[in-house]
C-alpha cells in the first residue's frame, strides 16, 4: 500500500517523523498516526497538513516502510534522513509531497481524559519478588480507544530493582520494553487499529531494602502518551503505584492505631465467621509465631486484660518485622 501525492511547490521547515504535528518527532503517537493514515479505521481519515513528515525514509512516498523505520527510531533511536528528528529545517531533497503548514515549536499534547494508565501497589519483605500490573482503563466511543501507548515508569533504585517485564496479551502486534536502574519503559501498538487490551503488562520488582517507593510515570526514555484508534495522540490520566516493605504495629489487626479488644474480635471474625482476613497479617500475628490463628486472639485478649506482657516488636511503635516468616502486609496505618 503506497500513497503518492502531488508535488508541493513550496514547503515550510519541518521535522521528519513528526507525523502528529506536535513539534516532537519519533514518538509512539507519530507511529500510530502514520499507521492510521495508511490503514484508517472506519470513520474520517487523518488529515496531516505536512505529508513530508510521514515520509520517514525520504523516498517520495508514504508507505509501510516509513512506519517500520519510524518505529525503529522510537525503539532503537535509528537515524532518519534530515531534517529530523531534532532539527527543524527544509527538505534537502526535491519535495514530492505537500507540506502546507508546519510549526517547528513543540506543542504540548492535549490531555486525553478517556484513557488512564494505572499501576497497582503491592508490598512484601526484603528479598521478595513483587508483581505490579499495568492497566489502560478506557472510556468513550470506539475511535477514542487506545491503539498505542508508551510509558516510562520510575522508582527508587535503593528500594527495589526490576527483574522482568511481561506483556499480558500475546496477540499484540508489537511490544517493547527496556529496563534501567530506577526506571523502565514500555510501548505497545496495534498496527491495524484494534483497541489495546485493558490489562497490558506485569512488572516484577525485587525488594532489596526496607522502605517504600512510589512508582511514577515520567517522560524518559519514552514519553508517557496514548494514541487512539482514530490516530490522535494525547496525555492520559495516570494512577501511580507503590511497592516496598511496610512498617506495622504488632497487635493492631484492624488497623485503627490501637491494640484493644476490637483486634481480637477482628481476628476471630476472620477465623470463624467468614470475615475478610486482616489487611496486615503481620500485625495480626500477635504472638509472632508466623501464623494468624486462635493463639493470636488469645494473646491479644490476655494483653488487653492485663494478664500478659506487651507483644513482641514492633510495639508500641511502628516498625519492621524482626522475625522472618511468610506473613505480609498489604495495608498499614504507619507513616
Amino acid at each position: 500500500l503506497a500513497i503518492v501525492l502531488p508535488t508541493a511547490l513550496a514547503q515550510p521547515d519541518f521535522r521528519r517523523g513528526d507525523v502528529d504535528g506536535d513539534g516532537v518527532a519519533g514518538t509512539i503517537s507519530d507511529v500510530n498516526s502514520l499507521n492510521r493514515g495508511l490503514l484508517p479505521p472506519p470513520g474520517s481519515p487523518i488529515v496531516n497538513f505536512c505529508e513530508s513528515t510521514a515520509d520517514v525514509n525520504d523516498d517520495g512516498v508514504v508507505n509501510i516502510q516509513d512506519s517500520i523505520l519510524l518505529l525503529d527510531t522510537v525503539v532503537r533511536s535509528v537515524t532518519v534522513p534530515p531534517p529530523g528528528p531534532l532539527t527543524c529545517g527544509p527538505d534537502p531533497t526535491p519535495p514530492t509531497l505537500p507540506c502546507n503548514f508546519y510549526s517547528c515549536a513543540p506543542t504540548p499534547l492535549p490531555l486525553l481524559p478517556s484513557a488512564t494508565l494505572r499501576l497497582e501497589s503491592t508490598f512484601g519483605e526484603v528479598g521478595d519478588l513483587v508483581i505490579v500490573r499495568l492497566f489502560i482503563d478506557a472510556t468513550g466511543p470506539d475511535v477514542d480507544l487506545p491503539a498505542a501507548f508508551s510509558a516510562s515508569i520510575e522508582h527508587n533504585p535503593s528500594i527495589a530493582s526490576i527483574v522482568a517485564i511481561d506483556f499480558h496479551d500475546p496477540d499484540l502486534d508489537f511490544d517493547h520494553s527496556t529496563i534501567e536502574p530506577g526506571r523502565c519503559s514500555l510501548l505497545a501498538i496495534d498496527i491495524l487499529g484494534s483497541a489495546l487490551p485493558n490489562f497490558i503488562a506485569t512488572i516484577t520488582y525485587e525488594l532489596i531494602a526496607p522502605g517504600t517507593t512510589a512508582l511514577t510515570f515520567g517522560d524518559l526514555p519514552l514519553r508517557t502518551e496514548v494514541g487512539t484508534r482514530e490516530g490522535f495522540g494525547g496525555i492520559p490520566l495516570t494512577v501511580e503505584g507503590e511497592i516496598g516493605v511496610l512498617e506495622f504495629l504488632r497487635g493492631d489487626a484492624n488497623l485503627d492505631s490501637l491494640v484493644d479488644i476490637a483486634d481480637a474480635i477482628s481476628i476471630l471474625g476472620a477465623l470463624f465467621s467468614g470475615d475478610p482476613p486482616p489487611p496486615c497479617a503481620d500485625a495480626a500475628d500477635m504472638n509472632d509465631d508466623g501464623a494468624v490463628d486462635l493463639g493470636d486472639a488469645i494473646s491479644s485478649l490476655n494483653y488487653v486484660f492485663g494478664s500478659a506482657s506487651a507483644p513482641p516488636q514492633p510495639f508500641p511503635f511502628c516498625g519492621l518485622d524482626p522475625t522472618p516468616d511468610t506473613l505480609r502486609c498489604a495495608e498499614t496505618i504507619c507513616p
